[in-house]
């Protein structure tokens, strides 16, 4: 039986994931923060890098 990845390939890409996950979670959080502020959805969009839709989305949590 043949290896398909390394354990290093693994934990490479675990921590790859897991980096893009949190970046994410800052981004909605400094979003949040912007809508709180009452600032353009666009705006947060260019400075957030989030999908308009996204930035939407979380102010209906608001």
């Amino acid at each position: 039986m043949s290896i398909l990845f390394s354990q290093e390939e693994v934990t490479e890409r675990y921590v790859y994931e897991r980096q893009m996950e949190a970046r994410k979670e800052m981004s909605e959080n400094i979003a949040l923060n912007l809508l709180r502020k009452n600032m353009n959805v666009s705006e947060i969009s260019e400075c957030t890098q989030l999908p308009v839709a996204r930035i939407k989305q979380l102010a209906k949590t608001l």
